[in-house]
């Protein structure tokens, strides 16, 4: 992770482990669509280096939920798709490879749309209107029922969460020990949702490893 001008350690887990993700393949969760609430999603990404494409982190195909980088190495959060798409992107681009933790929100009632970069705001906006697969790492994807404040964002974001904070929907951390039946990855769900995904294509739901408390 980078804050400001210091480096520091990825410190979320005691032995902290990121799954790499190679720009050709995806991870996909099911039942996981925020829409007609106020909601959260944050997650820790590392970049590859000498990106000059897009980044999509999230992509959520019932109500065109998108976040993720632009190619110029904006960070955009949006709603929508072509000329109906309501997408706030930062102003600043970024091209380092160090750990940074990421958090979009959007508050249903004001529209408000937030972005914010290692518990910092970046971007606002209010939502006016009614894939390309990420190249780099990632830890523990986080989403919430509410519009959290950047307060709130920065008291949990450099350690796990216990899975049963008021408000957290889903907590996914990367298991590398841990594999569906044909061998892709698993992602733990530490919620009490339990809504466990793992890489690339459509899958079976298998049984569930138990969540670490």
């Amino acid at each position: 992770m980078e804050s400001g001008d210091t480096k520091t350690s990825l410190t979320l887990l005691p032995a902290a482990r990121a799954m790499v993700l190679n720009g050709s393949s995806a991870l996909q969760i099911n039942n996981a669509s925020p829409t007609g609430t106020d909601f959260t999603i944050e997650r820790w990404l590392k970049r590859s280096a000498n990106r000059t494409s897009v980044d999509t982190i999230v992509s959520c195909g019932t109500n065109g939920l998108t976040m993720g980088f632009t190619a110029s190495g904006a960070f955009g959060f949006g709603f929508g798709t072509g000329g109906a798409a309501e997408t706030l992107t930062t102003a600043t681009t970024w091209s380092d490879t160090y750990w940074h933790h990421w958090a979009v929100t959007f508050n249903r009632t004001t529209k408000a749309q937030a972005i914010y970069r290692d518990g910092a705001e970046v971007a606002r906006r209010t939502d006016t209107g009614s894939a390309v697969f990420f190249n780099g790492h990632f830890a523990e994807l986080r989403t919430w029922n509410t519009a959290r404040s950047d307060a709130e964002i920065t008291a949990l974001k450099d350690r796990p969460v216990i899975g049963d904070e008021t408000g957290l929907t889903d907590a996914w951390s990367y298991q590398k020990s841990t594999t569906y039946s044909d061998g892709a990855l698993l992602l733990t769900d530490r919620s009490t949702a339990t809504r466990h995904a793992g890489s690339g294509a459509t899958r079976t739901t298998p049984t569930p490893p138990s969540a670490t408390r």
